[in-house]
């Protein structure tokens, strides 16, 4: 075994240890926070409590959803060494990421517990010319990078 694939199974068997934590808070979240399973919208709704709910419980699987992406990168770039590839599929994790921060700290929206979904709401038509909206914008304008660059790229 060479050392290359040493660090690729490190990076996934801590992938996988993750995504069972991810996985663990999602079921925690749906049964604890909604009192039941909500088909096609519980997701959704775990979502929004990730990027705009406070506390370790909202923490944890966003934390562990950042490790299990970037360590997905890591795993990539370890197998197939295109730089260009780790370039284009950061510039995604560095978009989710600024609207991490838009959402937990600047977004002065908080989690409503299973009401309306407002992901997508905030990210597609939230915002306005105020300066607290700068790292939104820079997340969309990120996210628009980084389809441009992964379409161009594969040559649509």
């Amino acid at each position: 075994m060479t050392s290359n694939d040493f660090y690729f199974y490190v990076f996934l068997f801590s992938s996988v240890f993750f995504m069972f934590v991810f996985f663990a808070f999602f079921v925690f979240f749906i049964y604890k926070e909604l009192g039941e399973a909500k088909v096609g919208r519980d997701s959704f709704l775990f979502f929004d409590y990730m990027f705009f709910g406070s506390g370790w419980k909202a923490d944890v699987p966003s934390m562990s959803m950042l490790i299990v992406v970037l360590t997905g990168l890591a795993q990539d770039y370890i197998k197939n060494y295109n730089l260009e590839n780790l370039f284009i599929n950061f510039l995604g994790v560095l978009a989710a990421v600024l609207f991490f921060i838009h959402g937990r700290f600047l977004s002065g929206i908080s989690y409503s517990k299973g009401k309306k979904i407002i992901f997508f709401r905030e990210l597609l038509w939230g915002g306005g010319l105020k300066p607290h909206f700068v790292v939104l914008w820079l997340s969309r304008l990120l996210y628009i990078a980084f389809f441009v660059l992964y379409f161009y790229k594969e040559g649509y």
